[in-house]
């Protein structure tokens, strides 16, 4: 997605940034801890959005793997929706032998 936010809107790759984290909006809202990395350039633009988003309980961690906070950020939420079909077939997964 930063690819395309930074080639449409012609915005610099310094100054687009990803984030990601196993984190749930009900449970940040309910002052759960929780840790998020922010994926974009380590420099003071960087330094200034881990520092605006960063509280007592949301803690910030700065990396220059844009792309791999993407992907991985991907493969969490089509392992988070898989895990939620199962819960709803009952928790119990069938597994067919080929």
């Amino acid at each position: 997605m930063t690819d395309i936010i930074e080639k449409n809107l012609r915005v610099k790759k310094s100054k687009v940034y990803a984030i990601s984290g196993p984190s749930i909006a009900k449970e940040v809202a309910s002052g759960h801890h929780t840790v998020l990395v922010l994926g974009g350039t380590k420099n003071k633009n960087g330094r200034f959005v881990e520092r605006v988003l960063r509280t007592d309980k949301m803690h910030i961690t700065l990396s220059s793997d844009k792309d791999g906070i993407q992907l991985l950020g991907f493969y969490k939420n089509v392992i988070a929706i898989l895990v939620g079909i199962c819960e709803e077939l009952g928790g119990e997964i069938i597994l067919k032998q080929h």
